[in-house]
């Protein structure tokens, strides 16, 4: 009886990984239609954050729970208008600067517990700065441990200027901030932060990778990706726990998607790769990576990096893998992504899951006009279903090597 019950889970476990991983099986990614709700990141925990509609300009921002029906709404009390980022304790950024009290700040939200629904506003607050140089900053990310990446301009010396502020406690209210680099002329720009604090971004020579000396740490060395001519033209968005990054290159006069994986986990050298471009693109750039090195990124037909509205939906979202290559996202739906276009990608986490926004038009070209609507894809099987699968097999097995003792 036990044999048999192992047999059968055996044959469950292979029936669902080949429709997973054969790239010529079924379609691999079941949509949710998130309607006017737009996210912007996803976490491990499958919360999604985003920006309540309109979207452009909303002062609201949304916290969708995992299996919650509609997204709770936090009111950040300015214009969301770059944003919002997500991390796993369940704190989001805006991507837009405050000014409370003639103050500039980054505001973030904390929930009260971690990863719950109710939370209060806090300011990640800015040096005093001599003559108001430093004004219109941007926060691109905030780390597990609620460190908030800021970037701004020196109005006075010129240039990019970038900070890291950190909580005077792990994902707490108060802290302080610290100049990293650029201004004065020079430009340094931080995009995303990892778990053990290891920072991409970019300066004069291309995209880099600050690896701190103790982990979190604000000590540290900046290492360029690449001295090669792919390397100087490169640019990163994103950084994951154990070290890779994407981003974008300029092959020519295209921008094309590139990944850096280094040589050893969480290392300060590697290998820079152009992910190339989808049939019918003229560009691509990556946005986001998960843990398992799955690549998301938007390639578009625009020849200059233009990111206007109409090339944005011109654009087609891609999913990248070293087994695969790029595929487009929207070839890899059931029939749920049936009138989709997803051309905005914008984050992937460890179950797999993926987030962004697309265009949904129920009948084609005429007729009713097509909607700009938020997506969650759910791979198939989702992953609680694969966990559930593998719980069954494990039994099974135990109690094989029981009957055998």
């Amino acid at each position: 009886m036990r044999i048999c019950c192992l047999r059968v889970w055996l044959g469950v476990i292979a029936i669902l990984l080949c429709g997973m991983f054969d790239v010529h099986a079924a379609p691999s990614y079941r949509l949710v239609d998130l309607a006017g709700f737009q996210p912007d990141d996803i976490n491990e925990q499958g919360q999604i954050a985003g920006v309540m509609p309109p979207r452009f300009g909303s002062p609201v921002a949304g916290l969708l729970q995992p299996g919650a029906s509609a997204p709770t709404s936090i009111a950040f009390g300015t214009e969301l208008w770059d944003g919002v980022r997500l991390n796993n304790y369940g704190q989001i950024l805006s991507m837009s600067y405050g000014e409370p009290g003639g103050m500039l700040s980054q505001p973030f939200w904390t929930p009260d517990l971690p990863n719950g629904a109710s939370g209060v506003i806090s300011q990640a607050t800015y040096l005093p700065v001599p003559g108001a140089n430093l004004e219109g900053p941007i926060g691109p990310d905030i780390g597990e441990d609620g460190t908030i990446l800021v970037n701004g301009w020196d109005f006075v010396g010129g240039g990019r200027q970038s900070y890291i502020w950190k909580p005077s406690t792990p994902n707490g209210a108060t802290g302080s901030m610290t100049l990293f680099g650029g201004g004065g002329g020079t430009n340094v720009i931080l995009n995303s932060i990892n778990e053990r604090g290891d920072i991409a971004g970019v300066d004069a020579k291309g995209a880099f990778v600050f690896i701190p000396t103790v982990p979190n740490g604000l000590a540290g060395v900046r290492y360029p990706l690449s001295a090669t001519p792919m390397g100087l033209a490169s640019s990163a968005a994103e950084i994951n726990d154990v070290g890779q990054i994407v981003g974008a290159t300029v092959v020519g006069n295209r921008r094309h998607a590139m990944f850096w994986n280094p040589q050893v986990p969480n290392g300060s050298t590697g290998v820079m790769t152009d992910l190339g471009l989808l049939p019918g693109r003229l560009q691509s750039r990556a946005v986001d990576v998960n843990n398992a090195g799955m690549v998301v990124g938007v390639a578009d037909d625009n020849s200059t990096t233009s990111s206007s509205s109409a090339n944005l939906i011109n654009g087609l979202s891609f999913l990248w893998t070293s087994s695969g290559g790029m595929q487009n996202l929207g070839d890899l739906l059931d029939s749920t992504g049936a009138g989709w276009q997803l051309y905005g990608v914008r984050g992937i986490n460890d179950r797999g899951q993926i987030v962004g926004i697309g265009s949904y038009d129920p009948d084609g070209p005429g007729g009713v006009p097509l909607e700009v609507r938020g997506f969650l894809l759910n791979p198939v099987p989702e992953p609680t279903t694969l966990g559930l699968v593998c719980s069954g097999f494990a039994c099974c097995l135990a109690a094989r090597r029981r009957q055998r003792r």
